[in-house]
Parts: structure tokens; sequence; C-alpha cells
């Protein structure tokens, strides 16, 4: 029964470990968190208190170069003077001091980069003490370097997005627009960001990109001369039927996918959440190019977004459908109180972020420290690109899903309890719920769920055994999760795939199956870290061993030295031709543990061994 909110479950550690597939990002650890208007040194301490541990893979800092100081705003930071690395979060030594510290924690370093424009003020003050007016920024811009005449605009300003070419020449809410399509304006953008790669950057937020002119041009051009290949996410809100989408931007990195964050809004704010197995919808950005959030700075302020303030803890549940959804790179944002008649209020605490346990102190919000959110980075991490499975929807306010044979997942916004039996693809053990406690080890501080299913055990055993009879049959050593997919012609075929008698293997079911033979030693990984792909063991490791030593003896070459291959390949068909190296390897570690076997030292790679009688004891 679901008697809250909201139940996850997540194996333990011990249980089973996925390697998550290359993908932007490209780490195996995925998550991005905005510390929006965090200064650098306080990114530095969360790097090294909380985040290195926490599986999170990048922070998002806020815009680094000296920006106009607005004296009590948040916005200032959006509006550049200079590329000196000098504005209100820190300086350069503290930003190369973060830098270092998040690495040596394991965090990488993304910069919310505005390359599109400058300062909206007619003149200023940077942080720095540089004064501006506007158009002329001295050693960095002239008037020259700016849009003026170019967009066709009554007021020189955007007022039309179906217009594209008014969208990209002119000025977004009267800041200066960059010529982006100038060699000076290029070079000049590209050697900011070389001088943040010199630093150890690894990736950019580009922020306003869809006002960029003509992406296939200027921002490709821009990014084409940066020194390091960077994670790159771009800021282009759609807007139906404009003329300029997102998709026009996936050539040059990931896209941050605006619509996700609409659908989960909408979803969550009018109690329909079953609508949210149908993500990504038609023309979305693809998964493995989307950045989804369901809030960042702007949103959670001008009501494009869930944001904390959402009744009926619609905010928190929205994270955790996010995070275990699998829909892009998600940015979690991590952000400050602040009133709904005052959005535009800086940070507190001078920008130092502060947390303290599951939350944050002096005003701070410090969402990715939140049981239910930091609970669900581990589970992400854990499920990697496992398959939904298992959907369940009995009402509008409830969903359950699986992922794969690694997670389990049950929503309920309804306000009272969910009580039904689920189907799931989880091994049957105990599994902790880790949106209202934490796993340490193989235990939980919070409550745990049994997973006991004899008849799904039953069935589970009648498949292995029948894939293992098959695989001695055939003499099939590789068993992947792909070949669930092969209905004919594919070497397991013929067991998963027979219609007429209705027996079809979906992968899902195969990957569970997989764990479960890896589990009791019919199989193991091959290659390691990952579960996707298995050495079918149709002799148990030790059995094999008992084989390859009763073929030695009988064909008299105890105290003789053979290689591997003379073992895979002999002359004469033997029980352990074309055995897999790293069987075969298994089984003579156990010949060797028990005294039967020697690997010959100074043979590459230890690929000769000795067999002999154990001496008598």
């Amino acid at each position: 029964m679901f008697n809250s909110a909201l139940m996850i479950l997540a194996a333990t550690p011990a249980a089973h470990a996925l390697v998550v597939m290359p993908r932007a990002p490209t780490t195996t650890k995925k998550i991005i968190v905005e510390m929006f208007q965090w200064t650098f040194d306080s990114v530095a301490a969360e790097c090294g208190y909380f985040l290195g541990t926490s599986g999170v893979g990048y922070v998002q800092v806020s815009p680094a170069q000296e920006n106009w100081n607005g004296n009590g705003v948040w916005w200032d930071s959006y509006q550049p003077e200079s590329y000196n690395i000098a504005g209100k979060l820190g300086d350069r030594t503290s930003f190369a001091n973060m830098v270092t510290t998040c690495h040596n924690n394991g965090v990488g370093v993304i910069v919310d980069a505005v390359l599109n424009h400058q300062t909206a003020q007619t003149s200023g003050t940077g942080y720095a003490g540089d004064t501006f007016t506007k158009y002329v920024y001295p050693g960095t811009y002239e008037y020259q370097d700016f849009h003026h005449t170019q967009c066709g605009s009554s007021n020189g300003q955007v007022n039309n997005y179906d217009n594209a070419t008014e969208v990209q020449f002119c000025e977004l809410d009267g800041l200066a627009d960059l010529a982006t399509e100038t060699e000076y304006v290029r070079s000049r953008l590209a050697e900011y960001v070389n001088d943040l790669i010199s630093l150890g950057v690894d990736g950019l937020r580009l922020d306003a990109a869809k006002h960029a002119d003509i992406p296939v041009t200027d921002l490709a051009n821009i990014t084409s001369r940066f020194t390091k290949k960077l994670y790159l996410t771009q800021e282009v809100i759609y807007g139906a039927g404009e003329p300029i989408t997102p998709n026009q931007y996936t050539g040059i990195g990931d896209v941050q996918e605006f619509r996700f964050t609409t659908e989960v809004q909408s979803a969550f704010s009018s109690g329909n959440i079953a609508q949210l197995n149908t993500v990504p919808l038609s023309g979305w950005v693809a998964s493995s190019g989307a950045n989804s959030f369901v809030a960042n700075h702007d949103t959670e302020r001008n009501g494009d977004s869930l944001n904390y303030l959402s009744p009926n803890n619609e905010y928190v549940l929205a994270y955790i459908y996010a995070l275990s959804y699998p829909y892009g790179t998600p940015t979690i944002l991590s952000s400050y109180d602040f009133s709904p008649s005052d959005t535009d209020a800086a940070a507190p605490n001078g920008g130092y972020g502060t947390c303290y346990g599951a939350g944050g102190v002096n005003n701070w919000l410090c969402q990715h420290r939140w049981t239910a959110i930091s609970g669900m980075i581990n589970f992400f991490n854990e499920v990697g690109s496992s398959a939904v499975v298992n959907w369940v929807s009995d009402a509008s306010t409830h969903i359950a899903y699986g992922r794969g044979a690694l997670g389990h997942v049950g929503i309920n916004l309804s306000g009272s309890s969910w009580s039904r039996s689920f189907a799931t693809s989880l091994p049957s053990g105990t599994y902790c719920d880790i949106v209202h406690g934490t796993v340490s080890g193989t235990s939980c501080s919070g409550p745990t769920k049994q997973k006991s299913l004899t008849a799904l055990s039953s069935t589970t055993q009648q498949w292995i055994t029948l894939i293992l009879a098959y695989g001695r049959y055939r003499r099939l050593w590789t068993l992947r999760v792909e070949d669930a997919e092969i209905k004919e012609g594919g070497d397991w075929s013929e067991v998963f795939w027979n219609p007429r008698v209705k027996r079809i293997m979906k992968p899902a079911h195969l990957e569970y199956l997989l764990n479960a033979m890896v589990s009791e030693g019919s199989a193991f990984f091959e290659p390691s870290k990952q579960t996707r792909s298995v050495i079918v063991c149709w002799q148990k490791v030790d059995e094999w061993a008992e084989t390859l030593f009763d073929w030695v003896s009988s064909t008299g070459q105890l105290n003789t030295i053979l290689t591997h291959y003379e073992i895979q390949e002999p002359p004469v068909a033997s029980p352990l031709s074309d055995i897999p190296l790293s069987l075969l390897s298994r089984a003579i570690q156990v010949l060797v543990k028990t005294s039967r076997a020697q690997q010959i030292e100074g043979t590459e790679g230890g690929g000769a061994i000795r067999f002999f009688n154990p001496p008598v004891k």
C-alpha cells in the first residue's frame, strides 16, 4: 500500500550495479545541479562537503564574467560588462579554486555563459569597478560590434517571435545585441570561453542561444574555436509555430527542452500525471540531446514551471518523476527563498550558499540535499538506461513503473492512500524506500519493502533451465539483452520467439533474467561493469574446472605446459573446444586455488599453464 505521497524502491548497492551508457555529458554521472547565484567559494565548499559523494556529475554556476552592478538584483549576472572573471560571485582566484576543488571531488563544472548580448543600461559600473555606456565597453566592445539597424522592428526590440530576423538581430529586453556574425565578436567570445577552459571548465550553458544570429553559422563558428570539446547545453525556448525551434540547435550540443518542463507542470498542477507515459511528445528534442529540468532560475519566478511554493508536494513529486523517467540529461535547481512579490531579489547571505543536513539555512533552499531528491540522484545513476516496464495508472493521480530489474517507482498525487498489487521485474529481496530515507551499505534509514514472489521465482527458474539446456545443446556462450529483439535467424530466436504458443521475450525481462543467472552463478557479466551481456555457464565454473582437469589427465598432459589456445583449439574436439577465454580463465583459477594448476610467470597475460596432481597430504 502507498500510504504516503509517494514511494520509490531501489536496489541496495549490494544487489545490482549498472554503468550508464556513454552520452553527453561524457561521464558515468550525468546529473547537473544548477547552483544558482552561489558564490564560487560556497560552491567549492559544497563540492567538498556533499556533492562529491552525492552522485552528482556537474555543478552549473551562474555567469562568471564581470557584470553590471545592479545593487540587489539577481539578473545583473546576465548583463556582462567585460570578460574579466571578476563578478559578484568571486574573482579569478576563487573561480580557479572552485574548479580544482570540485574536480578533486569528482564533480565537473559548467558555466552559464552569456554570449548573445551585453547590458541594457545606458551607463553603469561593473562589479570590478569598470565603467561603461551601452554599446561602448572599454577594452571589450565598441559601437560597431552591435546590431543597430539590421533587425527591422520599429523600436529595435524583439516584438514578434514569428519573425526570425527580429528574434536574432533585435535587442532582447533592451540588451545590447552582439553582432555575432562578425569576425571580431566571434573571436572575442571564443577568447573568453578559452580562458574559462584554461581554468578547467568542463561545459557551458549557452544563455539566450535562440537569439544568436542563425545558429548553424554563428554559434557553430564560435564553438568550433574552443580549444577543448565541452559539454554544451543551450537555452532555446520553444514557441508554437515559431520559425526558430530547439531542433535547429541539436548539431551544436544539447538543448534545454522547455516543453518537458511545461508538460510536467501541466500534469502535476492539473492532477493528471497519467499522461506522462507519453513523454517525449512528437517534435521534442530526442532524449539523447535533451537537457531536462523541472524548474530553472527563470521559470521558478515567472510561473512557467512548478516551484518550491507549489501546493500538494507537486514540486518534489515532479522531481521524483524527472529523475526516474528516462528522458534527457536532468538539471536540478538549487536556489534560495524568495517572495512572489519580489522575484528580483539577490541571493541571501552575500551569495554564500549554506546547507545543513537535508536542507538549507540562511534562506537557502539547497534542493539538491532534500532527502527525496538526493535519493533520486542515486536512483538515476543506478537504473541508468534501463527501459520503463510495468507501467500502471489506475487513476489520473496514480502512476507506477519499473526501470528494468533495478528499481521501481510509485507516485500518488491524490492525497489519500493507494493500495493495490504491483507487478515488478525486481528480483526477490528487500528494497529501500529512498524517498523517505537513505541507503548506507546494505542498510536503509527509511522504510523498506519486501519483494517475495513465489510464482515469479518459479517462472524465472523455468526460463533459466531452458536457456542453459538450449545453450548446452547449441554450444552457445554469449547471451545479450539485444537477443530478445531478434525474431528470426538469431542464435536464441528459437527460444525467445514462438508466437504460436505466445512465448515472446521482452528485452526488459531478459535483462532481469541475466541478473538472476549471475546471482545464482549460471552466468557472469562479460564485459564487466555492465548488465546487458553475459557468458552463459551451462556448467558452473567449478564444474568447468573439473572438466578441464579431467581432459588434461585423460590426454596425458599432466606436468606439461599448455597455452590457452591449445586448450581452446585442441587437435581433436573436446568438451573445452571454443570455450570463451574469460570462462576458461575462471576455471583455471579454481584449479590454481586447489593446487592443481600453475600460471607460468613471464608469459604474456598468464597465457601458459602447467597442470599437475595435487600434493598428497
